[in-house]
């Protein structure tokens, strides 16, 4: 049930944003109509996901599992549309965002951690690299050269205090 529900209820969702926001756009309301309109779009999703949850208590969950061969079909398929989406937004970062969120605790499994400690290490490792690749994207947008950092034109900073400073001066 949830397989379809959840997809189903984003999409009417979705459909349900694009016409109150026409709707909003195209007709003059007094302030209390526009208030009315945007309280009834954001209890719809609301109680659409109490319907479910009420729905999947009273019928139960159906569980589907997919064998070896299904969860590789399956993780091809995703890679697919991460890879398809970041080439027609030109951008990588739908690919590099969940690398990061999945490859650390994928890697953790295979150490002789223990089983909270993987979890902690998994979360600061995917927080903290991608804080690092956004840090990353950041300093490329405004135009800094994170590689070969230069201050006044010519002298190349050396400490590394001096840099993280030199980055945030430009920043900001």
């Amino acid at each position: 049930m949830e397989l379809f529900d959840y997809p189903l209820f984003t999409a009417c969702f979705l459909l349900l944003f694009m016409k109150s926001m026409g709707y909003l756009a195209s007709h003059r309301l007094s302030k209390y109509g526009e208030w009315f309109v945007l309280s009834l779009l954001s209890i719809v999703p609301i109680g659409g996901f109490i319907l479910l949850i009420w729905l999947n208590n009273r019928f139960g969950i159906t569980v589907v599992q997919f064998g070896t061969i299904g969860n590789i079909i399956l993780f091809c398929l995703g890679a697919f549309i991460f890879i398809g989406c970041s080439i027609w937004s030109k951008s990588l970062v739908l690919i590099i965002i969940p690398t990061l969120l999945y490859v650390p605790k994928y890697v953790l499994t295979y150490t002789q951690l223990s089983k909270d400690l993987q979890m902690i290490l998994s979360y600061f490792i995917s927080i903290l690299s991608i804080a690092f690749y956004l840090f990353l994207l950041y300093g490329k947008e405004k135009g800094i050269d994170i590689t070969y950092l230069t201050v006044h034109g010519e002298k190349e900073i050396s400490d590394t205090l001096a840099v993280y400073e030199a980055v945030l001066s430009k920043m900001i």
